[in-house]
This record gives structure tokens, C-alpha cells and sequence, in this order.
């Protein structure tokens, strides 16, 4: 970032020592991580990727003097999305709108605390923004002084302010479902059950999965389902079910297990149907911590399967 706030108040006491351009002063608002987590409407942990200079031109409320004509430049800069703090943006692409200096128009004393970014860079910011438009984002503390706005990722994993923040991953920006592309996937043909008097387990038999192809769009994320149904012969299947999901094609259902003094399953002398509903999906949100990968337009099932065993 361009200025520290300390430097910059430094420069303005030096500004009002010397009984400079005081008419150019600015205060500087210092501002805490929660008062921008607060204020923002988006907040982001995300890495510059491209900046492109605009035709629009903004006095930001300095005036002319000699030295200096009263324009900064604006400038959009593209970032690529790695978490979501606050907020949901469309994707994980985000553009940010905000200035810059024109060297030839000079500077004015005590003048804005512009941000800049090295494109490409693989540091990860801290971006607190405000709508700003239908498609991009500006600083929330501003655009005089932008640099406010964003802070470098705290390398402390126990901070405690981005301890229970559980970043959102937004889609993928690049995912198009449109163009297919063959997958091989590893489904299963069979349930593993074993039983006791007290206890009941079910596992997928290992030995029964057979390879299938599946066609997938074009950097898609996929995922799997699994829904395990229990419940005597002559019942009803229930409402509710044991539900695990997890990322890639590998279906899963290791070890359920149920226990008479649990769950009262099972009962001696009582035979059950063992159900489960398999599916492979793809969808454009990727997997992370509460994963809702339905929750997308593009979400599709590719492939599904119910497999029933009675057991004695």
C-alpha cells in the first residue's frame, strides 16, 4: 500500500507546523477491523489479478493550485475471490474501482492515501467494499483515502477476529457447464451389513464398485450424496435420513452404525430393510465448510442409484 496512516498524519502535523497549504488538509479517520466489517457490504480475502485505467477523471474535492490540477485517474482492478467474510459476490472474480495520481497533474499537499496493486501478486488482501454499482465494488472507508480498505490477510491462524469468520467460497467465474467433458467414476453395486444383537452397521462392500462415465462441464466442481434409510419390514421408509456429503465422484458410507440403547435399532427377532440413495452432482459452488452445493443454478445430478438389502 502506498502510505501508512501514521506517515500520513505525520505529514498533516508537519502541514500545520509550518503553517503550510492548510486549505489541502485532511483529517484521517482511523478505523478498526470490526467498524469495517460493520459498515461493508462486502468483505473479501482475494489476490489482484488486473487493473485498467478508466476515461474518468474526479477532483475527489481538492482544488487547483500551481502545482496541481485537480484530477486523480480512476482505475478498476480485477481480483480473484479465495474467501468470503461478509457478503456474496456473483463469482469469484470482483472488480474494485478506485484512483490514482496522473505524475503530470502533480499531487496535492496532504493528499489522498491512494491504494495501489502489483498485478499477479500472490499475497492475499483483506478487501472491505461497498457497493458500488451493478458490477464492481468501491472502498468503504472511502475513496480519498482507499488504502483504509484494505489490509493484508493476518498470517496468525488464531486471530481472534478472523477466528469465527468462516470464509463462503462464491461460484467459480470460469465454470461453464455448457462444454462436456468425459469423467470416469468408481460407483457401488453393493451394501456391506453386518449385524449383532445390539448393533447394526452399514458400509459400502468395497469390492463392488464398477467404473462409469460421466460428463462433466468444464470446470465444474463435482460432489456426492449419500441418504441411509433403516427401518423395519412392513414400515414405512422415514422421513428423515443419515446424509453425507463430500466432494469428488467417490460415493461415501463408512460405518454407519446403529445401537439398540442409541437409537433402539435393532430388536432381536425383528428383520429391517437397509436403504441407501447414491448421486454424483456438479455444481459451481465449491466444497467448503457448510457446503450447499444445490444451492446454485447450474447444480445438476449426473448420476444416481438406490441400493436395498433385507436384513435377517
Amino acid at each position: 500500500m502506498k502510505q501508512t496512516m501514521n506517515s500520513k498524519l505525520l505529514l498533516g502535523l508537519a502541514l500545520v507546523l509550518s503553517g503550510g497549504l492548510l486549505a489541502h488538509a485532511h483529517g484521517v479517520r482511523s478505523w478498526s477491523d470490526a467498524e469495517l466489517m460493520k459498515a461493508a457490504d462486502l468483505v473479501v480475502v482475494a489476490t489482484p489479478l488486473v487493473a485498467k485505467d478508466l476515461d474518468e477523471t474526479n477532483s475527489l474535492g481538492w482544488s487547483q493550485s500551481e502545482s496541481f490540477r485537480p484530477r486523480f485517474r480512476g482505475v478498476e482492478t480485477a481480483f480473484k475471490v479465495y474467501d468470503v467474510l461478509k457478503g456474496m459476490p456473483a463469482n469469484d472474480r470482483i472488480v474494485l474501482h478506485h484512483y490514482r495520481n496522473e505524475i503530470e497533474w502533480g499531487s496535492p499537499a496532504n493528499g489522498p492515501g491512494f491504494v495501489t496493486f502489483t498485478q499477479g501478486s500472490t499475497n492475499k488482501l483483506v478487501l472491505y467494499l461497498v457497493k458500488d454499482g451493478a458490477d464492481r465494488y468501491a472502498p468503504i472507508a472511502g475513496q480519498v483515502d482507499s488504502y483504509l480498505s484494505i489490509r493484508p490477510l493476518p498470517t496468525d491462524p488464531t486471530d481472534r477476529f478472523f477466528l469465527f469468520h468462516m470464509p463462503i467460497l462464491p461460484p467459480i467465474a470460469e465454470a461453464d457447464p455448457s462444454i462436456r467433458n468425459p469423467v470416469s467414476a468408481r460407483v457401488p453395486t453393493r451394501l456391506k451389513v453386518e449385524r449383532t444383537d445390539d448393533t447394526l452397521s452399514v458400509e459400502i462392500d468395497t469390492n463392488s464398485y464398477v467404473s462409469t462415465n460421466l460428463m462433466v462441464g468444464t470446470n465444474m466442481v463435482t460432489g456426492s450424496d449419500s441418504w441411509l434409510y433403516v427401518y423395519p419390514i412392513g414400515g414405512s421408509r422415514p422421513s428423515q435420513a443419515q446424509v453425507e456429503t463430500v466432494g469428488g465422484t467417490d460415493c461415501l458410507l463408512a460405518g454407519i452404525w446403529h445401537k439398540t440403547d442409541r437409537n433402539g435399532i435393532p430388536v432381536v427377532g425383528k428383520k429391517y430393510v437397509v436403504e441407501a440413495d447414491f448421486i454424483i452432482f456438479e455444481t459451481d459452488i465449491p466444497s467448503q465448510h457448510m457446503w450447499m452445493p444445490w444451492g446454485s443454478k447450474n447444480y445438476q445430478v449426473l448420476w444416481r442409484r438406490t441400493l436395498k438389502q433385507i436384513v435377517e
